[in-house]
């Protein structure tokens, strides 16, 4: 039996917003959630193309310090197989964002610039990965998916900006192992599943 997410109304204002400034954007960081990271990596590809991003792509994988044991050969050559596109891969937490930190300002340096969007699904830590960045409490972190309901641009330096959004989830089936995954990890919650009598409260 498949499942489908709908989709609440803030999510889909939230893509329409970054389709309109995707010229305006030139890194996508994609956050995933270290404990299912295919899972949580699955709709990139739809992303990018439904907001038309043609810049530079970054993974991050987050909540390592959950994990005893990542197959890091095995995940790099999933994400070669399903992004058509170049890409980075890095890996930390929000206590442990250095090297994502690091990333950012060498792309500032080459590109004079960097403006970001972080990006994933609710709950794999965006907000929270962002406050590690600016190294302050800029944006409202929650273990409840959804916390985050507009995209907000912060400031990481004078030539990086970074834009938080809601997590994005993408109009998908999933099959009952999946789902159970995502619920018992709170990145998703029923309200965001399309089931006779389950309707999305605004």
């Amino acid at each position: 039996m498949g499942y489908k997410f709908s989709y609440p109304r803030h999510v889909k204002r939230a893509i329409d917003l970054i389709s309109f400034i995707g010229n305006k954007l030139n890194l996508i960081v994609w956050v995933c959630d270290s404990r299912e990271p295919y899972l949580t990596s699955r709709y990139l590809s739809d992303f990018i193309e439904r907001v038309k991003y043609r810049g530079k792509l970054t993974i991050f994988v987050n909540k390592m310090d959950l994990v005893d044991d990542f197959d890091y050969r095995g995940f790099r050559k999933y994400l070669r197989d399903t992004i058509k596109k170049e890409f980075a891969v890095l890996y930390g937490s929000y206590k442990n964002c250095k090297q994502l930190y690091n990333h950012l300002e060498e792309l500032a340096e080459k590109e004079l610039f960097v403006n970001c969007l972080f990006v994933g699904l609710p709950n794999v830590g965006k907000s929270s990965v962002i406050n590690c960045l600016v190294n302050r409490k800029k944006t409202e972190v929650s273990s409840l998916p959804g916390t985050t309901r507009n995209i907000k641009w912060i400031a990481l330096k004078y030539n990086i900006k970074i834009l938080d959004s809601p997590g994005v989830v993408l109009p998908t089936e999933l099959n009952q192992e999946e789902l159970k995954k995502l619920l018992e990890l709170n990145i998703i919650n029923h309200s965001f599943i399309s089931l006779p009598g389950n309707k999305f409260r605004i």
